[in-house]
């Protein structure tokens, strides 16, 4: 009574280390009851409970048979400076901040700058900083100017006291930079509600193309995402272009990045000067300082990628093909497939869309130097087939292709192309090739001229390429043989996208070897497009295509109709047929076209009876 009068507002918060109970809500209540009960006794107006703007808030700690009963003085936590009422998806504690801010060694003397500042806390709290303003000032209330003994006087002077010390001239360029445009407004809001939008700039930028920073070297901090409370896709790939563009536009700079994620940390491919361990809640994270180095065309991560080279090499080839594609009516083709021996990479054009495939070698370059040796390569290759950037893929892969491409990891990026007549749906989220085998290009039309009234069987059917050439060739009927869902879903959509009947084009998800073995019905033209190896995934068999193949085309050739045709198509050149299958024709040359000749992907055989 001494402290709420009767009627008032309180609030209890417990924290309990005890034998007697754990419950923090149950100390909390009952700490409320007691105090209630007081005013009861008396006759006076009971206070009720208000946890968002309480007169009296209680702070009770219950420690083992100990009781500590508290008046809390500042209401609201101190760290809430009272300016930051939007914030962005993970808002950083204003005095984590300011303390980050104290470690960083920034003098309000230098340029300082957020490149991925968010709401917008490090700009503003070194504002309030460099102009020697007390955090307090912005807050509108604290709980003890409720208490009895308030002494508005006093106060007052404090604040007046607090005012004076303020600084206003002579501050330097404080910026952030934020690319979403709601943050960015929101952190815009949050700065004049600080005051400080006469020190404080924000723009709404993507850092990694953003050229407006200050001329003279400063101090930059920053709390990038680090795939904890703030989720980013490729955390890793992130973190290694955040190391480039500083080495590469800020030589001189000094910086320090919060991270509390180490496999973020090392693909920053930075060497820091020095660091902390802090706590941004729970999470523990490393305060990491660097000095950037002051001549960036000596980076050891600025490797030169041989690009003249390559594109004079690119050039000559794409100049000899394209004339052909034209006159041959193709839009899809192979441009460059290891022509340089020290440049292994495979470029595939589909239409105006390229795709840019490394085959995994051993070399000296670090990931991150690797990562800028192959942009320059695609830029390099952009650039002479004028196409832009944005429509270029760039994929990794361990082999050359071994039977078709691997499922597809994502539904999103497709691209309708036309060959021969024929329409195919084309997926660049696909782990490997966009789902259409250039090198069968040939085969597709073979096929298609077989296949007149005829039933045609595709094992390994992949994305249903084959059974549409059949089907575009007036089949009688298709058969489409994968143990792949999303393979046979992409087939049934290239049918439909050329107005194939689903009645007379069939769909069958089944390991290949255990169809043929259980498969009664017979077909006029097979198709049999294997990989080099697989396992199946309800009995765990490995298949080996150089071992098995044996197995497989005899099982195939017992479902040949009299008169029959049989593809036996080999996604390696180095594949070598089993010698006692004299009955082979082997139609390489036939089935390789003009833009694979250079560098021969595959073998092909015909089998009739």
């Amino acid at each position: 009574s001494q402290w709420l009068k009767p009627g008032g507002t309180l609030a209890v918060n417990a924290t309990v280390h005890s034998s007697f109970t754990t419950h923090t809500l149950f100390v909390a209540q009952l700490t409320k009851d007691a105090i209630v009960d007081q005013f009861r006794a008396s006759g006076a107006e009971r206070p009720s409970v208000d946890l968002k703007a309480p007169q009296l808030p209680i702070s009770i700690t219950l420690f083992k048979n100990h009781v500590q009963v508290c008046l809390d003085s500042s209401g609201e936590s101190l760290h809430r400076r009272g300016y930051r009422l939007e914030t962005g998806d993970a808002p950083l504690n204003e005095t984590l901040a300011s303390g980050i801010l104290a470690l960083s060694g920034w003098d309000p003397s230098q340029p300082f700058l957020d490149p991925l500042c968010g709401s917008g806390t490090f700009p503003i709290e070194a504002a309030l900083r460099a102009t020697c303003t007390a955090p307090g000032l912005i807050r509108k209330k604290f709980a003890f100017q409720n208490w009895p003994d308030y002494d508005r006087e006093l106060y007052q002077t404090i604040v007046e006291d607090a005012k004076s010390r303020v600084v206003s001239e002579g501050i330097v360029p404080i910026q952030g930079v934020e690319m979403d445009p709601e943050v960015a407004a929101a952190a815009l809001e949050n700065v004049k509600r600080a005051g400080m939008e006469r020190f404080v700039q924000i723009e709404r930028a993507d850092f990694f193309s953003w050229s407006g920073t200050s001329k003279t070297p400063g101090v930059m901090v920053l709390n990038p995402p680090y795939d904890e409370r703030l989720k980013v896709e490729h955390v890793g790939e992130f973190w290694e272009r955040l190391g480039l563009r500083l080495k590469q536009n800020y030589a001189g700079w000094k910086a320090s990045i919060l991270c509390g994620n180490p496999v973020a940390g090392k693909a920053l491919g930075l060497r820091p000067t020095n660091e902390h361990t802090l706590f941004n809640g729970s999470i523990e994270c490393r305060l990491f300082h660097f000095e950037l180095e002051s001549s960036p065309a000596t980076e050891s991560s600025v490797v030169e990628a041989p690009t003249e080279v390559f594109a004079n090499r690119l050039r000559k080839t794409a100049k000899h093909l394209s004339k052909w594609a034209k006159r041959e009516g193709i839009e899809c083709w192979r441009v460059y497939d290891r022509d340089i021996p020290e440049l292994p990479y495979v470029l595939d054009l589909y239409q105006d869309r390229l795709f840019f495939s490394e085959i995994q070698r051993n070399h000296d370059r670090s990931p991150l130097e690797h990562k800028e040796y192959l942009r320059q390569l695609v830029l390099a290759a952009c650039d002479v087939l004028k196409i832009s950037a944005e429509r270029a893929t760039l994929k990794t892969r361990k082999a050359p292709k071994t039977g078709g491409p691997s499922e597809a990891s994502a539904p999103g990026d497709w691209l309708e192309v036309t060959e021969n007549g024929s329409r195919f749906l084309l997926n660049f989220n696909a782990k490997s090739d966009p789902g259409l085998a250039l090198d069968q290009r040939a085969l597709r039309a073979a096929i298609r001229k077989d296949s007149q009234g005829k039933h045609f069987l595709s094992l390994y059917s992949s994305t249903g390429t084959l059974a549409v050439a059949a089907a575009q060739g007036s089949a009688a009927s298709t058969t489409s043989v994968d143990s792949s869902g999303t393979f046979l879903e992409w087939t049934r959509k290239n049918l439909e996208l050329n107005g194939q009947s689903h009645k007379t084009n069939a769909l069958v998800r089944a390991d290949v070897l255990g169809f043929l073995a259980n498969d009664t019905k017979t077909y006029d033209v097979i198709v049999l497009d294997p990989p080099a190896r697989s396992i199946n995934r309800a009995t765990l068999d490995e298949f080996d295509l150089q071992k098995d193949h044996l197995l497989l085309l005899t099982s195939a050739l017992e479902r040949l109709n009299a008169n029959g045709k049989l593809y036996f198509f080999v996604g390696s050149h180095h594949f070598e047929l089993d010698r006692s299958l004299v009955q082979a024709q082997e139609i390489t040359r036939k089935t390789t076209p003009l833009d694979f000749e250079r560098r021969p992907t595959h073998r092909c055989w015909l089998f009739t009876t």
